[in-house]
């Protein structure tokens, strides 16, 4: 279950328990007010409804994805950023993708900046590529580590349809010459 679902969860129950005693009165009060602080500071968590592409495979995303809330960064072929570079394998076409992978309807991203210069170090194709970063927040969409024997830092974001999320990224590295 995300974040998103925990809370509204928690809510829900907090609301519909009758409270037994004083301090189950006080204490869901203080829950609930403290939900409703959580709510105001960083949106509706717990009405948020992403929208993932209609064609997603059965489970997909995974439960276990995470809401997106922090940095991430994207390989990309060229400047500018354009929403080309944000399409999943499956819907770029990619000789290798399988429409019954769920990762193939994400995007590889990794969280860290140490992630990236690991992947450029192992793949001298990521290092013909532009490394971009985005700032992506609670209803951009989900994230899960899905670490690979060579990067083991690596990350998939399925992204909400409806967010607009290239205008999120700016390219921070240039490709590094081959033997960098």
């Amino acid at each position: 279950m995300t974040g998103r679902g925990k809370l509204c969860s928690l809510g829900h129950i907090f609301q519909n328990t009758p409270p037994t005693s004083r301090l189950d009165r006080t204490i869901r009060d203080n829950a609930l007010d403290f939900l409703s602080a959580l709510n105001n500071r960083f949106g509706q968590l717990g009405d948020a409804k992403l929208n993932f592409d209609p064609d997603l495979p059965a489970a997909c995303p995974p439960q276990d994805a995470e809401d997106t809330n922090g940095f991430v960064y994207r390989a990309v072929p060229s400047v500018p950023i354009s929403r080309e570079h944000f399409l999943s394998w499956v819907r770029a076409k990619q000789p290798n993708a399988k429409p019954n992978d769920c990762r193939h309807w994400g995007l590889s991203v990794w969280t860290s900046i140490d992630a990236v210069q690991h992947a450029r170090g192992i793949n001298a194709h990521l290092r013909s590529q532009w490394i971009a970063e985005g700032h992506l927040k609670v209803g951009d969409g989900v994230i899960k580590a899905t670490p690979t024997k060579p990067q083991p830092q690596h990350h998939t974001l399925w992204c909400d349809i409806g967010q607009d999320i290239p205008s999120k990224f700016s390219v921070i590295l240039p490709p590094t010459p081959e033997g960098a």
